[in-house]
């Protein structure tokens, strides 16, 4: 096998804010509605550094990303061995809340459709031509996401690239409605990353521990889950399903 590419002489300082966000936002909205079938995931596996990404295709983002979680989950206990306090709290993860914070986006006449976004984006995955300061993105761990999603690692303080970045893509690419959710949903996409860190990293638990206070603070501020009736996405389109298949043998069996 062979990997050819143009060479691009970059150095490392962070790209100008306004043009860097913009072009991003460009990219998550020239993207949208051009996954397979409009669903959520990727045609092949692709890594964040070494981890293995689940990208099997799903209609639904809260499904798709309960279900990353999951497989994610199982990673990191085969790096660090058992928890107790991480299994205690997964139930409430998953049923109450991932439905809290991420049903509402596609449901209630609420539209999400997928973007492809680079998935591990921060400072070290950044260059800025030498010569023209154009701003390149790469080694990338793709895969059609909520827009959103590329801000997880924003969010740490140990990134160059943080929160004053995520303000100005905003004024690019508007915040997804319920707009009041979305710090809490940064903070549920951030706990995915520190799963890929405690994966990469089997000799700290500090990465663990990043994890379980993030998920302490997500259970605490949300102890009913999500209280709306709307099922969650993918289940809608079951039923949907079920519905024109039984009302079709109806027909038949007149």
């Amino acid at each position: 096998h062979f990997f050819l590419c143009g060479f691009v002489d970059i150095h490392d300082e962070l790209p100008d804010i306004v043009d860097f966000c913009k072009d991003l936002a460009d990219l998550h909205r020239r993207s949208m509605d051009k996954s397979e079938n409009g669903m959520f995931g990727f045609p092949v596996t692709t890594c964040n550094g070494t981890v293995p990404q689940k990208n099997d295709w799903n209609v639904s983002w809260e499904a798709f990303y309960i279900d990353s979680m999951k497989h994610e989950f199982e990673m990191e206990k085969a790096v660090h061995g058992p928890s107790e306090e991480i299994d205690k709290m997964l139930p409430d993860l998953y049923e109450k809340v991932c439905p809290r914070l991420l049903r509402p986006l596609e449901t209630e006449g609420r539209i999400l459709r997928p973007a492809l976004v680079h998935g591990d984006l921060w400072d070290g995955n950044v260059g800025v031509h030498v010569e023209t300061g154009q701003s390149y993105i790469y080694d990338a761990s793709a895969f059609w996401a909520h827009n959103e999603y590329e801000m997880t690692l924003w969010r740490g303080a140990r990134y160059k690239i943080g929160r004053s970045y995520m303000i100005e893509y905003f004024n690019h690419f508007p915040i997804s409605p319920p707009e009041q959710d979305w710090d809490d949903r940064n903070l549920l996409y951030s706990l995915r990353a520190d799963l890929h860190s405690s994966i990469l990293f089997p000799s700290t638990e500090n990465f663990r521990q990043i994890l379980i206070t993030g998920m302490k603070t997500l259970i605490q501020k949300f102890p009913d889950g999500y209280t709306g009736t709307a099922q969650r996405k993918d289940m809608d389109v079951f039923a949907n399903s079920e519905s024109f298949i039984n009302h079709g043998s109806q027909v038949d069996e007149r």
